[in-house]
């Protein structure tokens, strides 16, 4: 486990899925169809829980200026800047279930943020970056669950 320290608020823009998992490829392809995978931009998705313990996933990219969310037509929400807790996965194609793994070990951690995304930051082609926001000093104890089991 390391920590990943976001200097600056990012926006990302998103295509939600429709399901988890398996609504997933179908978000993606519709992103990508959009933003190609490239340097000049982050891909960052991210999922939570619902009020009805569902799992909203969204599939993203970094807002590179004010209006670009609005020309693509798409919704945008905003990663606050921070530590965040980080697993690394390698080749994550290979074996996805290794993401699923990296945000069950990051969950057991006291420090996160319960009102944090997990956060799947694709920072180049074959590995990702699995992030959970560690809590601002004021939440002194993680209480709840962001996800149930995933095994």
């Amino acid at each position: 486990m390391e920590t990943i320290y976001l200097e600056n608020d990012i926006t990302i823009m998103y295509v939600e899925a429709a399901t988890f998992p398996n609504g997933l490829p179908e978000a993606y392809e519709k992103l990508h169809a959009l933003l190609p995978f490239g340097e000049e931009r982050k891909f960052l998705s991210v999922s939570r829980m619902d009020e009805n313990q569902n799992i909203i996933y969204r599939a993203g990219a970094e807002v590179l200026h004010e209006n670009e969310a609005g020309e693509f037509g798409l919704p945008a929400l905003t990663l606050k800047k921070g530590s965040y807790l980080s697993i690394t996965v390698r080749n994550f194609m290979e074996d996805t279930s290794l993401i699923g793994q990296a945000f069950q070990t990051l969950m057991q951690d006291p420090s996160i943020d319960p009102e944090g995304y997990c956060v799947e930051w694709y920072f180049n082609e074959p590995d990702v970056h699995c992030m959970i926001r560690i809590a601002d000093q004021t939440i002194t104890q993680y209480t709840g669950r962001l996800f149930p089991s995933l095994s």
